[in-house]
């Protein structure tokens, strides 16, 4: 018997015996698929943009702005930005802003193509590792359509998870070609899919040992376990290459949590918790929330819960090894694709994520799926199975429709967290931000102190009231609440930015130029830094100084005016009239209209003209720049 030839058990098993419309039944099923993960999925077009990192995604993401571009793709292959290493998702991103513009619409509809692919992909997968037509089915439209993959297809920032998802699914595909006919380059083409799936986010990196898993079910590899895992070592490499990438990005962006903060113990019992907890809402997937605290103290209630649960599954799983290994198989795919992500590593302060289920999720499916009693077993069982599974696949389908309403804006994401979570300080902040932009401003600050209540520690709560009193007048209290956010996080490259504004603004002109100084140290990509200090050391009058930190926010930032339009006069000041020119023509071009760089511009081709000297520079104007 070959490696995927047909087991006595996938030949019998629901009459997915070949046939001579096999390929029109299957693109029909493919059909289906597709149908369903539209439906469920379709009220993500009424969604926009939610204040969490999808501006810095997407929306004020200055090099995402600019679409597909050669400087953008260089970007992507070597800016660890947001704490990830995935040039791939940047590029997706890129390519959406160049086929659909600057809207919410086109990323949306994308992550819902990607989405329903890798439902496809699924069931081929499956479909072809095991000759079954019906439970591949079945556990491809439960994972379409199940609420906790919600969290990954509306929110645009999540948008690596389905592309590396897509890509991990192409490599257990090309594995399957390759175990029918083993060959260099069809071991190559594993390889390179692999590889992409890890350059969108390094989500699917315990592939080989979901492939040592297979090998033992479905496909019953007539080889020994140490030839196998042997032959996973190539793609081990890979798999440790991206591990250490990712894990110098993450640090890098200061999201790895110290063991002072989060000791060893608290990992290990929040890892239990969350593993039952990730069972839990598969089950029942209520009180869903895009964060999920992280309780930072031992849960000993929950702990034992989740000990006794994760215990009986697994003594259950290896009793039945023989009898059922779809079961030991199932739950080994989901105990084993979770470790990357269950916070023994702990990046971020959440306890779990529900995006994290994206790919074990299929575990738990299949274990269930292969444990149903086959068709010929159950007398009229396949109608039976037919009204359940669609009863239970709408159902489903409608939950997540429920839940993705609560993406369609950001008071509806952060007020339902609040519902659905006990202490959620990121929900009442994030909140307070969206509050403070659309003019609430009490409620906002209401909900800041709520949140430094729940963790007086956070800088980003400080940071954030500190930019909402700024923006009332009250000076000595933004100070207060910047000095309070940089106690917590001295490295804390924004509360730098902010407080240098309002020091300078009191006059403060040393103490302004330090914070502005170590600002672009710890950000030196901080297009705003940049220009803050060009101008706070322009006004001190060292324009010499002043000058490179305005060229380079405007390099860094081809679409702010005042950028270019600051850069220009320092060029002027230095009697660079070509450059100062250019930097003019910029604004123009962006803004017609704009009289200052109008008179600018006119002042320099005068001064070019006439060879006038530096003296004959353009006067500044106000800029536009704030907290």
């Amino acid at each position: 018997m070959t490696a995927i030839e047909p087991s006595p058990l996938r030949a019998n098993d629901d009459h997915s015996t070949d046939c001579a419309n096999c390929r029109l039944r299957t693109a029909g099923l493919a059909a289906l698929l597709v149908t369903l993960t539209l439906f469920a999925f379709w009220p993500v077009v009424s969604c926009g943009f939610v204040n969490f990192d999808d501006n810095q995604y997407v929306s004020e993401n200055a090099i995402v702005q600019r679409g597909l571009t050669g400087e953008g793709i260089r970007w992507a292959f070597t800016t660890g930005t947001l704490a990830n290493y995935h040039p791939l998702t940047w590029l997706s991103l890129m390519l959406d802003r160049t086929l659909w513009g600057g809207g919410a619409l086109g990323f949306h509809l994308t992550n819902v193509a990607l989405h329903a692919a890798n439902a496809v992909l699924l069931f081929l997968v499956l479909r072809t590792m095991t000759g079954s037509t019906w439970r591949p089915l079945l556990v491809a439209a439960l994972f379409a359509v199940h609420p906790l993959r919600v969290e990954s297809v509306a929110w645009i920032s999540a948008r690596k998870d389905c592309l590396a998802a897509f890509f991990g699914l192409l490599a257990v595909a090309a594995y399957l070609r390759y175990v029918a006919r083993p060959s260099a380059a069809r071991y190559g083409i594993i390889a390179a899919a692999f590889a992409a799936s890890l350059l969108c986010k390094a989500m699917f990196i315990t592939l080989p040992a979901v492939l040592l898993l297979l090998d033992g079910w479905p496909l019953k590899r007539e080889r020994s376990w140490r030839a196998l895992a042997m032959e996973k070592l190539p793609l081990v490499g890979v798999a440790l290459a991206a591990s250490i990438v990712t894990l110098f990005a993450q640090r890098a962006g200061s999201a790895v949590g110290t063991v002072a903060r989060y000791s060893l113990l608290q990992r290990v019992a929040n890892a239990v918790v969350a593993y039952a907890g990730y069972l839990t809402k598969t089950l029942v997937p209520a009180d869903l929330s895009i964060f999920y605290p992280h309780p930072r103290s031992v849960q000993v209630g929950m702990l034992v819960v989740g000990v006794i649960v994760l215990g009986a599954v697994t003594a259950l799983a290896i009793a039945r090894r023989k009898s059922a290994p779809w079961v030991l198989v199932g739950w080994l795919w989901f105990l084993g694709t979770l470790v990357p992500m269950i916070g023994l590593i702990q990046v971020g302060g959440h306890a779990m994520a529900l995006r994290y289920t994206y790919l074990p999720m299929i575990g738990l499916l299949i274990a269930v799926a292969w444990s149903l009693p086959r068709l010929q077993q159950v007398p009229r069982a396949s109608a039976v199975y037919a009204a359940c599974a669609i009863v239970l696949v709408m159902t489903l389908s409608l939950m997540t429709r429920r839940e993705i309403g609560h993406w369609r804006d950001s008071v509806s994401l952060w007020s339902h967290a609040i519902d659905a979570t006990h202490n959620n300080y990121v929900a009442h902040a994030n909140l307070a931000v969206e509050q403070a932009r659309l003019g609430a401003s009490m409620e906002a600050e209401l909900h800041y102190r709520e949140a430094i209540r729940i963790r007086p520690d956070w800088s980003t709560a400080h940071n954030g009231l500190g930019v909402l009193l700024a923006s009332r007048g009250d000076v000595d209290g933004a100070i207060e609440q910047y000095e309070a956010a940089l106690a917590a996080r001295p490295e804390f490259a924004l509360a730098h930015r902010n407080l240098a504004n309002q020091l300078s603004s009191r006059g403060r002109s040393e103490e302004a130029l330090g914070h502005y100084r170590r600002a672009v140290e710890l950000r030196p990509d901080d297009a705003k830094a940049h220009l803050l200090m060009g101008l706070e050391l322009a006004r001190r009058g060292d324009v010499a100084a002043a000058r490179p930190h305005l060229q380079e926010s405007a390099r860094l930032d081809p679409t702010s005016r005042d950028a270019h339009y600051y850069a220009g006069v320092a060029c002027a000041e230095a009697g660079d009239f070509a450059a100062a020119g250019e930097y003019f023509h910029a604004v123009l071009r962006a803004a017609p209209g704009d009289a200052a760089a109008q008179a600018a511009l006119d002042q320099v081709t005068a001064s070019t003209a006439g060879g006038t000297g530096a003296g004959s520079a353009p006067r500044s104007r106000s800029a536009s720049v704030a907290d």
